[in-house]
């Protein structure tokens, strides 16, 4: 369930096009950090900016740094993974991870002190969706690729009073599911798993028909800190309208956020 990050390096790029900003720079911090209400710290990645021309072998990952989160006035020393190198986690468990507290990361790098701020956002409230069963007819010939009973949307929806912006991750979570579409297009997909962009309203419609597998599937609702959102929203540029990224790293580059995260299921079966 954890969140793929490669808005972050769009951005990253997208600032290096900055007429003050020098390319063949390395020598900055990028944090891609990420703390979820009830869960471990396990998800913080360092790394060097990489150049726009750069050594494929070069290995960037920053895996010798002294990292901290501070969190209740106690400094907590994360460890160096090396698988993959550059990750960083917390092996206890008194650093707890809890809605509305603020969580403080710092370090020393390249003679700079990096740090960032996050507080935890509040649980998603009300989740449910519109149906726990939905019938889906395979598709066992050509035809029924032409043919298909309309269905209505499947709703997936909570409260959200306070117009706060949240994800949704859709996922099918059979361990070898079986696919809709029974003709062989070469199969060898995997799971079903599509996340959302940041939205601040109630409810996600589901086209039913874009469920592509049978079984169990898990909805996870996550509510985001602001931080996210404004980074993903710069995300959406192309050569005419490059920006220096979002960041809030003191001294670096990248995200420290943190998000609170609710679960709902349903079923796709066979008539």
């Amino acid at each position: 369930m954890r969140l793929t990050t490669g808005i972050l390096f769009i951005l990253v790029l997208a600032g290096c096009t900055n007429e003050a900003f020098d390319p063949t720079q390395t020598e900055t911090v990028v944090v891609e950090g990420f703390l979820y209400a009830g869960g471990s710290v396990d998800s913080i990645k360092l790394s060097q900016l990489t150049p726009l021309i750069s050594d494929e072998d070069e290995a960037y990952e920053i895996d010798d740094a002294e990292v901290f989160i501070r969190w209740a006035g106690t400094d907590f020393q994360l460890i160096p993974s090396t698988q993959p190198p550059g990750d960083y986690y917390y092996p206890g468990s008194d650093l707890q991870i809890l809605v509305g507290e603020t969580y403080e990361l710092h370090f020393e790098y390249f003679g700079q002190s990096i740090a960032s701020a996050t507080t935890v956002p509040t649980a998603p409230v009300d989740l449910e969706v519109s149906e726990e069963v939905l019938e889906i007819a395979p598709i066992e010939d050509f035809d029924d690729l032409f043919n298909r009973r309309e269905l209505d949307n499947l709703e997936i929806y909570w409260s959200n009073e306070e117009a706060g912006y949240y994800y949704v991750l859709i996922e099918n979570i059979e361990e070898n599911p079986e696919e809709v579409n029974q003709l062989d297009f070469g199969g060898g997909q995997g799971n079903f798993n599509f996340v959302t962009e940041p939205t601040d309203l109630d409810v996600y419609n589901v086209v039913p028909f874009s469920l592509t597998q049978y079984g169990t599937y898990r909805v996870v609702l996550f509510h985001v800190s602001q931080e996210y959102v404004d980074l993903f929203q710069t995300a959406d540029q192309d050569s005419r309208n490059l920006t220096e990224p979002l960041s809030n790293i003191e001294n670096g580059l990248g995200i420290f956020t943190s998000f609170s995260s609710d679960t709902a299921y349903f079923e796709v079966v066979r008539p």
